[in-house]
């Protein structure tokens, strides 16, 4: 009989294993999407991919799909559908995860649609964790451009500093918002799920 002591040894050592082997097959999972699949993909273990370039020694550009350390709100394999990145106003070869556009009103009226907010909720997570971290209120922001009530299907994040008061008044310059594109995209089936 194995004494309980190496008995729980074992179980330990058995799950620090299979953790660490969990791991890197999600690691795995970027690095192994194309570069028209990689941008705004989600791994099994809910981190984001990312595409990065780098030159190569002819003078060409490489591309390549890492994982990055940015959590997404649920777990995958996702890969990003055409319609939502249509929808959203994105683009599938997008190099890194940044929040550039968000001072930008045309991508936030595209990104505030009725078609990206109700449909697609990996691009709207993202963007709303982005926006956090710029100290910008999407949910605010989207108010702009959505129906009254949709608000409601973006996410509340606590945020440090608010800049969003900030960004709306860069906006007054220029006339103010009407209402958001009128995508008529309804998702028909699944995201592709290539894993």
């Amino acid at each position: 009989m194995i004494p309980m002591g190496k008995l729980l040894l074992l179980a330990f050592f058995l799950i620090v294993l299979s953790t660490a082997t969990t791991a890197f097959e999600s690691t795995a999972e970027c690095e192994n999407l194309d570069r028209h699949s990689c941008a705004y993909s989600v791994s099994s273990l809910g981190l984001r991919c990312v595409l990065e370039q780098y030159p190569s020694k002819s003078g060409y550009l490489i591309y390549e799909c890492q994982t990055s350390s940015v959590m997404a709100v649920f777990r995958g394999p996702w890969i990003e559908t055409d319609e939502c990145l249509a929808s959203c106003g994105l683009e599938r070869m997008t190099v890194g995860i940044s929040s550039d556009g968000l001072e930008d009103r045309s991508f936030m009226a595209m990104l505030c649609s009725p078609t990206c907010v109700e449909n697609c909720v990996n691009i709207i997570d993202l963007y709303s964790n982005l926006a956090a971290d710029e100290g910008i209120n999407l949910r605010q922001i989207c108010k702009l451009f959505i129906e009254p009530g949709m608000e409601a299907l973006i996410p509340v994040i606590p945020l440090g500093v608010d800049r969003t008061n900030s960004v709306i008044e860069g906006w007054t310059q220029a006339e103010a918002p009407t209402s958001a594109p009128s995508n008529q995209y309804t998702p028909s089936a699944e995201p592709q799920l290539p894993y």
